[in-house]
């Protein structure tokens, strides 16, 4: 006897969301205390300097990623192994040399080994996003909830030594220390996933002869990754752009303080993150099945589970943001607490647009997203560039805001007329 349609959905999408959730959290505090740490073992000069080259290091990665795990998640059946690893290979070599170059010309050689290292520890994040896109294919929400657990282990070691007083870290120390552990962790772990995966492929290429050669491939692998890198790119310039502007308008230790404050809205990508990932396998099924109403249901409901754990975040912050921002970062970047309270109304459009974004890929309308992305981008910076100058931190904030607003109702207007072109078809309850 089959089941209704809302059981299956709702058994399936928790299912994976527990797994998504309770590892992405923990990844996500790991990753929050190291902010914490540095923002609290270095001065702010030497904090905004960090989070610059940061800045620069993640829009230019996330080009070159092209968004795998998506890109992958939703087109694993189409393409050999070998031939998503050898987009890997290429994309990662390439945003490591440019990454440098731009570094290089922009804060000099000072900084050359923090850059080397903030570089590889973001080419790492690529290389796990690729394995995550065959694991969220599989519907493995447990296999990379283990990951993400591994990964914190690295921040967390790293951090006890800093504070046992063992040796007095620096911020390239820290982080030579994270790459160590992550290069060993992932050959025991996600690695060995992969090639059970090269094993697969091999056999079905030997059963399928039919199939178009690599190089035919690879060129059409690129040109379907080419938007999402570029939406990728797009994105985290959205996020960057704001301290791009301060740093060009002499305002270097908000940029600083403007991150800080951006890493608690990351709590509600973690969050988000879970609940897209968990829903965008089924979510793809039903798109190219044209089960309209399943559609539906999954969209409607990850934007009731987004729209109620934003309003818990901003309360949260309301009643507590400035103790938040005393315990976790320093009294310097408390006194930024009303524009926290600001900021943190953000998160809302950020999150609904994420839910539509997703569900736009599933539709394969890549270039779409693209273009959204772009203009809100666009908006970002011109508002930026008058905002910033008169308001300095709260201009940055409200360039942001509007920009991820003007990016919602977009993405929403083009989900419509999406949703409108498949077949009204449901499943039989």
């Amino acid at each position: 006897m089959k089941k209704p349609l809302s059981y299956y959905l709702e058994h399936k999408y928790l299912k994976q969301f527990n797994w998504y959730f309770l590892s992405g959290m923990i990844l996500f505090g790991a990753q929050f205390l190291a902010m914490s740490y540095l923002s609290k073992m270095n001065t702010l000069s030497d904090f905004s300097r960090y989070t610059l080259i940061l800045s620069i290091c993640s829009p230019i990665f996330l080009l070159f990623n092209t968004n795998s795990r998506v890109l992958i998640a939703t087109n694993r059946q189409d393409y050999e192994y070998t031939t998503l690893r050898s987009l890997r290979i290429i994309s990662l070599g390439m945003a490591l040399v440019i990454s440098l170059l731009v570094g290089l010309s922009v804060v000099g050689w000072a900084w050359i080994l923090l850059f080397l290292g903030l570089a590889s520890y973001r080419g790492f994040d690529g290389i796990y996003e690729w394995t995550y896109g065959f694991f969220i294919h599989s519907e493995r929400a447990d296999s990379v909830g283990r990951s993400q657990l591994v990964r914190s282990i690295a921040l967390i070691v790293a951090m006890g030594i800093g504070v046992s007083g063992m040796i007095d870290l620096s911020i390239t120390q820290f982080y030579g220390i994270v790459l160590c552990i992550l290069t060993i962790t992932y050959l025991l772990t996600d690695r060995r996933y992969l090639r059970v995966q090269s094993l697969r492929s091999r056999q079905d290429k030997a059963a399928d002869e039919t199939r178009e050669s690599s190089g035919k491939s690879l060129i059409t692998l690129i040109k379907l990754g080419v938007p999402l890198g570029l939406m990728a790119l797009a994105d985290s310039l959205s996020v960057n752009i704001p301290k791009y502007t301060f740093e060009y308008f002499g305002f270097s230790d908000i940029v600083g303080v403007y991150t800080s404050l951006f890493v608690f809205l990351q709590t509600m990508s973690y969050l988000s993150f879970s609940i897209v990932n968990s829903t965008l396998p089924s979510l793809k099924d039903y798109v190219s099945r044209g089960v309209t109403s399943a559609v539906k249901n999954i969209v409607i409901k990850s934007n009731l589970m987004m729209g109620a754990f934003s309003m818990c975040f901003i309360c949260g912050v309301f009643l507590l943001g400035k103790w938040l921002l005393e315990t976790f970062y320093t009294p310097e970047i408390a006194l930024s607490a009303g524009d926290f309270f600001i900021f943190s109304f953000c998160v809302i459009p950020m999150k609904l647009s994420l839910v539509y974004s997703f569900a736009l890929f599933c539709f394969n309308d890549f270039r779409r997203v693209f273009g959204v992305s772009m203009i809100t981008v666009l908006t970002i910076g011109v508002l930026c560039y008058y905002l910033i100058p008169q308001m300095s931190l709260l201009g940055g904030i409200l360039a942001f805001g509007i920009g991820q607003v003007v990016k919602l109702i977009l993405l929403f207007c083009f989900y419509r007329i999406r949703i409108k072109e498949l077949p009204q078809e449901t499943l039989p309850q």
